[in-house]
Formats: structure tokens, sequence, C-alpha cells
């Protein structure tokens, strides 16, 4: 998308303002789901299109070639519209086993994430808003971490909903 850097942030920070306002309508029975669906909405709009801010561009990496990057990277190398390769790294950058230099002490997160990167698609397939810059940003990982935000948020509003209708019951 080619809109000014600041009308991309007014966008984000306004979808996100507005998917927490839409929390407020789940505390009367008649919006609740509504409310529930509109938050829903909101979020994944906001996370499928955000730009790489604070450590996805990090996360992104170490998704996509196994080694984290602590080296800047040039735009050219991140703008290829391809998936970043261990070959677009640094020397220094790619030292040590993969999946496992970065986050030794974390044996389920390494091997979970070297087993997604193994079998889904790699690489950048939405457009992205750009108000922070363009890098590279693998959007499988931002549907994994959705997917798994999705099915807590949903499970935990279902688990809401059911205890309100079995107390309800009861009365």
């Amino acid at each position: 998308m080619n809109w000014q850097p600041s009308i991309e942030a007014t966008f984000l920070i306004s979808i996100w303002m507005i998917g927490h306002l839409c929390l407020v309508g789940a505390v009367q029975n008649k919006y609740k789901q509504t409310s529930l669906l509109a938050v829903l909405v909101c979020m994944v709009v906001v996370y499928s299109l955000k730009p790489a801010t604070m450590d996805l561009f990090g996360y992104s990496v170490y998704f996509e070639t196994g080694y984290w990057p602590h080296a800047v990277y040039d735009r050219e190398i991140t703008e290829k519209g391809r998936p970043f390769e261990v070959e677009d790294m640094h020397g220094g950058d790619e030292t040590g086993a993969q999946y496992v230099t970065r986050f030794p002490n974390e044996p389920g997160f390494t091997s979970t994430l070297q087993w997604f990167a193994g079998v889904l698609p790699r690489g950048q397939f939405l457009p992205r808003l750009t108000a922070m810059g363009r890098e590279c940003i693998s959007d499988t990982l931002v549907f994994i971490v959705i997917s798994f935000g999705l099915f807590s948020f949903v499970t935990a509003s279902w688990n809401l909903l059911s205890h309100q209708l079995r107390y309800h019951e009861r009365k």
C-alpha cells in the first residue's frame, strides 16, 4: 500500500483501538457475540497489515533461516519479494546449529518453529503497510501466531459464554 506513513500509523492505531473498544459490548448479553466477532476481525486486520515492528523482523528471519539476525540489513535485501535466505545474512549471523543457537534452552519452541518452517511456505504473500519501513516479514509465521491467538481467544470466549449460560440456567 502506498499511503503516507502518518496515515498508515493512524489507520493501524485506530483499528487497534476500535477492536479494544468493542470489548465494552461483551459486557451486555445482547451484544456479546457481535462484540467478540468485531474484536476478532479488528485484531486479524491489524496483525495482517502491520509493518515489521520491534522483533517481528528478527523472528521472521529466524523462522525462514534458523538464525537470528544480529546485523542491520539493507532494504534492498529485504525488498526482493522472496523469502529471506541464509545466503542473505552477514557473516557471523549464521554460526552454530540452525534453530538452536538463539534459544538453546527452549527446545519446544525451537523444534516447533523448525517443523513449521519445514512444512509451510516461507516469504511475504500479503501487501504490508510501510509506516515503519519495509522489512522481511514471514506471513506464514504471522498466520501461525494469529491462529494460536485466535484459538485461545475463541476458547476463552466460548468458556465465558457457556459458563454464563450454565449460570443463567441454574437461576
